[in-house]
Protein backbone atom coordinates (compact mmCIF):
# COMPACT_ATOMS: atom_id res chain seq x y z
CA UNK A 1 0.00 0.00 0.00
CA UNK A 2 1.26 3.27 -0.71
CA UNK A 3 2.51 5.56 1.51
CA UNK A 4 0.91 8.96 1.48
CA UNK A 5 2.68 12.42 3.52
CA UNK A 6 -0.60 13.77 5.61
CA UNK A 7 1.40 17.03 6.74
CA UNK A 8 4.27 18.46 8.32
CA UNK A 9 5.47 21.67 10.33
CA UNK A 10 8.79 22.94 12.26
CA UNK A 11 8.58 25.26 15.37
CA UNK A 12 11.45 27.06 17.04
CA UNK A 13 11.93 26.35 20.51
CA UNK A 14 11.11 22.85 22.77
CA UNK A 15 7.69 21.66 21.17
CA UNK A 16 5.13 22.27 18.59
CA UNK A 17 1.46 20.70 17.14
CA UNK A 18 1.66 18.04 15.15
CA UNK A 19 -0.16 18.33 12.27
CA UNK A 20 -4.20 16.28 11.92
CA UNK A 21 -3.27 12.37 12.56
CA UNK A 22 -4.91 9.67 13.05
CA UNK A 23 -4.06 5.88 15.01
CA UNK A 24 -1.55 4.07 12.96
CA UNK A 25 0.22 7.27 11.32
CA UNK A 26 3.87 7.07 11.83
CA UNK A 27 4.85 10.35 13.40
CA UNK A 28 8.98 11.29 12.77
CA UNK A 29 9.84 13.98 14.60
CA UNK A 30 14.02 15.69 13.96
CA UNK A 31 14.75 17.84 17.29
CA UNK A 32 18.29 19.77 16.61
CA UNK A 33 20.02 22.47 18.62
CA UNK A 34 22.63 24.55 17.10
CA UNK A 35 24.59 26.35 19.24
CA UNK A 36 26.23 23.21 21.99
CA UNK A 37 26.34 19.58 22.07
CA UNK A 38 23.91 19.88 24.51
CA UNK A 39 21.81 16.94 24.84
CA UNK A 40 18.15 16.75 24.04
CA UNK A 41 15.52 15.07 26.12
CA UNK A 42 13.48 12.63 24.64
CA UNK A 43 10.11 13.14 26.22
CA UNK A 44 8.19 10.14 28.65
CA UNK A 45 5.24 9.16 27.21
CA UNK A 46 1.54 10.91 28.83
CA UNK A 47 -1.83 10.58 27.87
CA UNK A 48 -1.15 12.51 25.16
CA UNK A 49 2.34 12.51 24.64
CA UNK A 50 3.46 9.23 22.10
CA UNK A 51 5.67 6.51 23.15
CA UNK A 52 8.77 7.92 21.62
CA UNK A 53 11.15 5.28 19.47
CA UNK A 54 14.87 6.84 19.00
CA UNK A 55 16.34 6.13 16.15
CA UNK A 56 19.59 7.96 16.69
CA UNK A 57 21.41 10.92 18.83
CA UNK A 58 24.09 12.87 17.04
CA UNK A 59 26.56 14.75 19.04
CA UNK A 60 29.27 16.56 17.11
CA UNK A 61 30.68 19.78 15.98
CA UNK A 62 29.07 21.56 18.55
CA UNK A 63 25.46 20.19 17.64
CA UNK A 64 23.13 18.00 19.01
CA UNK A 65 20.06 16.42 17.34
CA UNK A 66 17.35 13.27 18.10
CA UNK A 67 15.74 11.55 15.08
CA UNK A 68 12.78 9.74 16.67
CA UNK A 69 9.41 8.07 15.68
CA UNK A 70 6.06 7.62 16.79
CA UNK A 71 3.21 5.35 15.83
CA UNK A 72 -0.09 6.99 16.81
CA UNK A 73 -2.58 5.96 19.20
CA UNK A 74 -5.10 8.64 19.21
CA UNK A 75 -6.56 11.42 16.96
CA UNK A 76 -4.62 14.29 19.50
CA UNK A 77 -1.16 13.36 19.88
CA UNK A 78 1.32 16.47 21.48
CA UNK A 79 4.86 16.59 20.59
CA UNK A 80 5.99 16.86 24.70
CA UNK A 81 8.84 18.96 25.48
CA UNK A 82 12.06 18.02 23.71
CA UNK A 83 14.62 20.17 26.45
CA UNK A 84 17.67 21.70 25.10
CA UNK A 85 15.89 21.52 21.24
CA UNK A 86 16.45 24.81 19.60
CA UNK A 87 14.58 23.60 16.34
CA UNK A 88 12.14 20.65 15.96
CA UNK A 89 10.89 18.83 12.66
CA UNK A 90 7.64 16.83 12.68
CA UNK A 91 6.16 14.80 9.39
CA UNK A 92 3.04 12.60 9.39
CA UNK A 93 2.98 9.48 7.01
CA UNK A 94 0.12 7.23 6.52
CA UNK A 95 0.45 3.72 5.67
CA UNK A 96 3.93 3.14 7.02
CA UNK A 97 4.34 -0.84 8.87
CA UNK A 98 7.93 0.05 10.07
CA UNK A 99 11.37 2.18 10.15
CA UNK A 100 14.31 -0.04 8.96
CA UNK A 101 17.90 0.82 8.92
CA UNK A 102 18.81 4.76 10.09
CA UNK A 103 21.83 6.03 9.24
CA UNK A 104 23.32 9.62 9.91
CA UNK A 105 26.17 11.90 9.05
CA UNK A 106 27.52 15.16 10.66
CA UNK A 107 30.15 17.33 9.55
CA UNK A 108 31.38 21.01 9.41
CA UNK A 109 32.21 21.88 5.70
CA UNK A 110 30.62 23.36 2.30
CA UNK A 111 29.44 20.16 1.17
CA UNK A 112 26.83 18.24 3.09
CA UNK A 113 26.22 14.66 2.79
CA UNK A 114 23.77 11.53 2.80
CA UNK A 115 25.40 8.48 3.81
CA UNK A 116 24.49 5.55 1.42
CA UNK A 117 21.41 3.06 2.76
CA UNK A 118 20.00 -0.41 1.78
CA UNK A 119 16.16 -1.28 2.55
CA UNK A 120 15.57 -4.22 4.38
CA UNK A 121 13.26 -4.89 2.02
CA UNK A 122 14.56 -5.60 -1.72
CA UNK A 123 11.16 -5.08 -3.85
CA UNK A 124 11.06 -1.26 -4.10
CA UNK A 125 8.25 -0.81 -2.05
CA UNK A 126 10.22 1.01 0.88
CA UNK A 127 10.25 5.01 0.76
CA UNK A 128 13.42 6.69 1.54
CA UNK A 129 13.37 9.59 3.69
CA UNK A 130 16.23 11.95 5.05
CA UNK A 131 15.94 14.95 7.76
CA UNK A 132 18.94 17.78 7.55
CA UNK A 133 20.04 20.51 9.23
CA UNK A 134 22.43 23.04 8.84
CA UNK A 135 23.61 26.13 10.84
CA UNK A 136 24.19 29.82 9.20
CA UNK A 137 21.25 28.26 6.61
CA UNK A 138 19.13 29.20 4.21
CA UNK A 139 16.47 28.61 1.38
CA UNK A 140 19.36 29.67 -0.81
CA UNK A 141 22.24 27.95 1.23
CA UNK A 142 22.27 24.90 -0.25
CA UNK A 143 20.42 22.67 1.92
CA UNK A 144 17.30 22.73 0.28
CA UNK A 145 18.52 20.71 -2.82
CA UNK A 146 17.49 17.09 -1.99
CA UNK A 147 20.15 14.96 -2.82
CA UNK A 148 19.63 12.44 -5.88
CA UNK A 149 17.15 10.21 -6.04
CA UNK A 150 14.96 12.34 -3.57
CA UNK A 151 12.76 15.47 -3.41
CA UNK A 152 12.00 17.86 -1.08
CA UNK A 153 8.82 18.06 1.37
CA UNK A 154 9.10 21.32 3.60
CA UNK A 155 12.09 23.79 4.77
CA UNK A 156 11.82 25.23 8.07
CA UNK A 157 11.69 29.13 7.76
CA UNK A 158 14.59 29.56 10.30
CA UNK A 159 18.45 29.34 10.80
CA UNK A 160 19.25 26.84 11.72
CA UNK A 161 17.13 25.65 8.56
CA UNK A 162 15.86 21.77 8.65
CA UNK A 163 14.52 20.09 5.50
CA UNK A 164 12.82 16.80 5.01
CA UNK A 165 13.76 15.33 1.57
CA UNK A 166 11.84 11.55 0.23
CA UNK A 167 12.25 9.31 -2.94
CA UNK A 168 10.35 11.32 -5.39
CA UNK A 169 6.69 10.69 -6.40
CA UNK A 170 4.88 8.61 -9.05
CA UNK A 171 1.51 8.58 -10.13
CA UNK A 172 0.97 11.08 -6.93
CA UNK A 173 2.35 8.70 -4.20
CA UNK A 174 5.96 8.24 -2.35
CA UNK A 175 8.42 6.34 -4.99
CA UNK A 176 9.59 3.23 -3.52
CA UNK A 177 13.60 2.19 -3.92
CA UNK A 178 15.84 -0.61 -3.80
CA UNK A 179 18.89 1.07 -2.84
CA UNK A 180 20.01 5.20 -1.66
CA UNK A 181 23.59 5.72 -2.55
CA UNK A 182 26.05 8.66 -0.92
CA UNK A 183 24.96 11.66 -2.31
CA UNK A 184 26.53 15.10 -1.43
CA UNK A 185 24.50 18.84 -1.85
CA UNK A 186 26.28 22.27 -2.03
CA UNK A 187 26.61 23.24 1.47
CA UNK A 188 26.92 27.75 0.34
CA UNK A 189 27.85 28.80 3.73
CA UNK A 190 30.86 26.52 5.50
CA UNK A 191 28.65 25.69 8.94
CA UNK A 192 27.80 22.20 10.84
CA UNK A 193 25.35 20.22 9.39
CA UNK A 194 23.63 17.04 10.00
CA UNK A 195 21.46 14.41 7.89
CA UNK A 196 19.64 11.52 9.09
CA UNK A 197 18.97 8.87 6.04
CA UNK A 198 15.89 5.85 6.69
CA UNK A 199 13.93 3.61 5.71
CA UNK A 200 10.28 3.13 5.94
CA UNK A 201 8.41 0.04 4.81
CA UNK A 202 4.83 0.15 3.74
CA UNK A 203 1.66 -1.76 5.21
CA UNK A 204 0.55 -4.67 3.04
CA UNK A 205 -3.13 -3.70 2.04
CA UNK A 206 -4.45 -6.64 4.39
CA UNK A 207 -2.86 -4.37 7.16
CA UNK A 208 -4.75 -1.40 5.97
CA UNK A 209 -7.61 -0.29 8.32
Amino acid sequence: MALRIQGGTFAAGTSLSIPTHRPGDLILLFAYRSTSNLAITVPSASATVPTWTTGGTSNANATYSVFAYAFATISAHTSGTWTNANIIQVVVIRNVASIGPVVRNTGSSSTINYAALTPQNTNGTSVIGAFAAANTASTTSGIDTPPSGMVIFAGSNTSPRQVFHYSGVVRGFPRGLTSFSSANVNNTFISAWTTWVFEMKPKRASMIS
